[in-house]
């Protein structure tokens, strides 16, 4: 089943996107939360899609699941019954602000965060709707920051078989440009080589090749170089780990392959694991899997 997922509002605070918050002010954008299911019902052991919606003021913006060089991730937690398992947060492909060192990640005008809920395989006799309180928190940002949050709540009535989606959900993920997985690509990798991730695949017409890096603790990428020779094209980025700042764990290379300058166009997720020091282990190669829409 495709998996999916999401973020973000109350204003807390103003703050310099290089600074700490400060007392807010009668200045505070409002960006209105709204939560839905995109299925009628939810039944007991499979996921149930929640969408999570903001508004966003005109010349404002909030951030991606890595801001960049400033600002703060967009970032929601739900709350359920015991048994419920929730997935990370699916974010659409960001815009990017800014250049080099002082780029940034996220989002203008509409932003729809996705998370799959699995409802869990026995519930308590009687229960007859699934009840979630979500909170989203956030920076939204011009020339200066604020920080938002919200917490709604959502009741889904349990039903016995699964439901087609509604009818609003396709126009609105058609807004966005959701990352596909990197293995529906042809003859396309991604894996560590000596120090650097690099990604190999056929190159295309679609526009410019990129990558968004989405750095985990302890891996710090640099800035990535694409080269194309006879039809295909190489990107390569530096990747740098440090063991004592990776929190007990996994070391991964993530980040998004992109086509083009805009960000409705084409992207990839790119998950890679790293060797771990001192552990012997072949050159790891692209772990996926399909979480589409």
């Amino acid at each position: 089943m495709s998996m999916i997922i999401l973020s973000l509002i109350t204003i807390l605070g103003q703050v310099s996107p290089f600074s700490g918050p400060t007392q807010a002010d009668d200045e505070n954008p409002v960006v209105p939360m709204t939560v839905r299911s995109c299925t009628p019902t939810a039944c007991m052991g499979q996921y149930v899609m929640i969408a999570c919606s903001f508004s966003i003021p005109d010349g404002w913006h909030v951030y991606w699941s890595n801001p960049g060089a400033s600002g703060a991730p967009t970032t929601i937690e739900v709350q359920g019954p015991n048994g419920l398992i929730i997935d990370p947060v699916r974010y659409p492909r960001p815009r990017i602000f800014g250049d080099g060192s002082e780029a940034t990640y996220g989002y203008e005008d509409q932003l729809t965060l996705l998370i799959p809920v699995r409802v869990p395989d026995v519930v308590p006799e009687g229960m007859k709707t699934l009840d979630l309180i979500v909170r989203g928190e956030w920076f939204v940002c011009r020339e200066r920051c604020f920080i938002g949050s919200s917490t709604k709540s959502i009741q889904i009535p349990l039903g016995t078989k699964r439901e087609p989606l509604e009818s609003w959900v396709a126009s609105l993920l058609g807004q966005f440009s959701w990352p596909k997985s990197l293995t529906s690509r042809p003859r396309t990798t991604a894996t560590y080589e000596d120090g650097n991730l690099v990604i190999t695949g056929p190159a295309t017409k679609a526009g410019e090749i990129g990558f968004i890096p989405d750095p985990s603790p302890g891996v710090e990428l640099g800035k990535h170089a694409v080269t194309i020779n006879e039809g295909d094209f190489s990107v390569k980025i530096p990747v740098r780990t440090s063991p004592s700042d990776m929190l007990g764990q996994e070391p991964v290379v993530r980040g998004l392959l992109t086509f083009g300058d805009e960000a409705t166009m084409t992207s990839y997720q790119i998950l890679v694991p790293l060797p771990v020091p001192g552990r012997a282990e072949d050159s790891p190669r692209e772990e996926q899997r399909n979480t589409q829409p």
